[in-house]
């Protein structure tokens, strides 16, 4: 290899390490809000198109995009649903993503990525989104499982039980009857 080619993959694999990209664990409640952060610089980076999506930050844009900005106001085309809000001050670079009454099917990672001029240049949030139940849920949670387990065992195991006991009545007059049979037979030869 060249000496001017490999400093030159030398300078991109700075650049590319350069370029900012972190991860938060963020832990929301079924049924509340919940903020997962991103914020910039704007006086060092001015305004910037900023956009949310689903997964893994790709190399341009965001996967499976549910809001952006254009740099100063959310541009509408790109919000998937009104439970997705931008509710920072966009003006001061808070580009936080707020998702209004969340649920379970909203776990799962986020990528925010902020556009800033230049190669290599864009920074790049990532946040883990995990479900807690609140304690109502949790009881409300319980109480069904308690529930279905008394049904299941109804179902199930009273037949059985059932079952066993009309066994043992049968069994039982079965062997009275063989008892009374036997018996007079014994009578029966006795008596000749």
């Amino acid at each position: 290899m060249k000496t001017g080619t490999r400093s030159g993959c030398l300078l991109l694999l700075c650049l590319l390490t350069v370029s900012e990209s972190s991860s938060l664990k963020v832990v929301g409640h079924a049924g509340q809000n919940v903020t997962l952060p991103c914020e910039y610089n704007i006086r060092t980076h001015g305004s910037a198109v900023v956009c949310w999506g689903r997964g893994e930050i790709p190399n341009a844009g965001c996967n499976d995009q549910i809001i952006a900005t254009d740099g100063s106001k959310v541009t509408e085309e790109s919000r998937r649903s009104s439970r997705f809000q931008l509710l920072g001050r966009l003006r001061d670079g808070d580009v936080s993503l707020t998702i209004l009454n969340a649920t379970p099917r909203d776990s799962g990672r986020y990528g925010c990525r902020v556009q800033v001029p230049g190669w290599f240049n864009d920074l790049r949030y990532h946040s883990d989104l995990t479900d807690q139940l609140s304690p109502e849920q949790q009881l409300n949670r319980l109480e069904s499982f308690v529930g279905n387990s008394v049904r299941l065992a109804f179902t199930v195991f009273m037949p059985a039980l059932l079952l066993v006991a009309v066994y043992r009545v049968w069994s039982s007059k079965r062997r009275a009857e063989t008892s009374r049979s036997l018996t007079l037979s014994d009578q029966e030869e006795s008596s000749v």
